[in-house]
This record gives structure tokens, C-alpha cells and sequence, in this order.
């Protein structure tokens, strides 16, 4: 019995143009996962610098509050000193003598006629462990409990004004200070609030 020959089909052979095809789609191919994990990255990379700063700042807030908290509260318990005594807290000493009303009228820095000029000698000391700066007309006011406000006033009848200076630990300065008040103020309170090393304010009353 005799055998039919079977007859194999032709294999396509591979042509240099199917070769170049194949190899720019495996490039592309290429070249398209590795923009995928790199746009992953810097996806992830801006959610990670979100998530720092959100966490950073909830933290600083959170501390400003609690220190803020802490300043009200220990301003709102403050200890009212006399001028007859000695008041402190950390990081200052102060102490307030010849609490007094200046009459005279001074043509170089006058006042409204409703004022009154309240004069004091004040010594202020440095408790802290590191120089601080004493800038007088910033660091003293005076308030009332109506709320009344006044800043430092100028006189030229001062023999010793107190002076804006540093103050090396454990250094204290003495000087004249004085404020133009309403006259109808009876009772006023003077503060003490040099913020070295975030202190609260020292109050004195400083009542004639």
C-alpha cells in the first residue's frame, strides 16, 4: 500500500521590517511602565510631603494654643504688687519707688489739660541665665480695669530717665518713667512686660 506524502506548509519568515516593528513596540512598551511607576512616585511622594506638613502644623497649633492657654491663664491669676514692694517672676525683678504727679507744666512735652502726669523711678533686673534687651517704651504700660491705656510720656524735667539698654544676667537698670493719664483715673496699674524667655507681665499698682 503506498503512502501519501503529506506536504508541510511554508513557515513565514521574519522580514528586518517585522524585526524593527517588534522592537520599537517592545520599547514603547518599555517606555510606558516605566512613566507609570515614575508618575507613582511622585504621586506618592506629594502625599507624603502633604501628610508631613499637615501633621507639622496640627502640632505647632496645637503647642501655640497650649502655650497661649497657659499665658492667659497664669496673667489671669497675676499677683498685684504695691509700689512699696518688691515683684518677680523668672525671668525679671522690678521694684517701683517715688510714685508720684508731676504739676509742672512742660512746654518740650506738654499734655492735654484732662491729664495728669504720673512719675516713678523704676529698677528692673535681668533674671535670666543670657543677655536680654530692655526697651523701656515698649516693655511699660499702664492699664486701668476700665481699660484705659497709656504708653510712656516724655518729660524734660526727668534728671534720670530710664534708658532702652542690654541687660546682662543678674544686671539691673534704675531709672525715671512717667505717664500722661486721664484725671479721672484713680487707680492705675503698671505693667512690666518684657516677654524675656516668654515671661507674663509683672503688675504693680502703682496708686499715689
Amino acid at each position: 500500500m503506498t503512502k501519501k506524502s503529506v506536504s508541510k506548509k511554508p513557515q513565514p519568515s521574519c522580514t528586518g521590517q517585522d524585526v524593527t516593528i517588534d522592537k520599537r513596540r517592545r520599547y514603547l512598551e518599555r517606555l510606558r511602565d516605566e512613566n507609570s511607576l515614575l508618575g507613582a512616585m511622585l504621586v506618592l511622594a506629594v502625599v507624603a510631603i502633604l501628610l508631613v506638613n499637615t501633621l507639622f502644623w496640627t502640632q505647632f497649633t496645637r503647642q501655640r494654643n497650649q502655650q497661649e492657654q497657659s499665658r492667659l491663664t497664669v496673667v489671669s491669676r497675676q499677683t498685684i504688687r504695691t509700689s512699696l514692694q518688691t515683684a518677680q517672676n523668672f525671668a525679671a525683678t522690678v521694684s517701683v519707688r517715688n510714685v508720684g504727679e508731676d504739676t509742672k507744666v512742660d512746654h518740650a512735652f506738654p499734655i492735654s489739660e484732662d491729664q495728669k502726669l504720673l512719675t516713678m523711678q523704676i529698677t528692673v533686673k535681668n533674671n535670666t541665665d543670657k543677655p536680654q534687651q530692655l526697651f523701656p517704651v515698649n516693655h511699660l504700660y499702664v492699664r486701668t480695669e476700665q481699660g484705659d491705656f497709656a504708653r510712656l510720656q516724655a518729660s524734660s524735667y526727668q534728671k534720670r530717665p530710664l534708658q532702652a539698654q542690654k541687660l546682662n544676667p543678674a544686671q539691673a537698670a534704675t531709672g525715671e518713667i512717667s505717664f500722661a493719664l486721664s484725671k479721672q483715673i484713680t487707680k492705675p496699674l503698671l505693667y512690666i512686660d518684657t516677654g524675656w524667655d516668654a515671661s507674663t507681665p509683672i503688675v504693680i499698682s502703682v496708686t499715689q
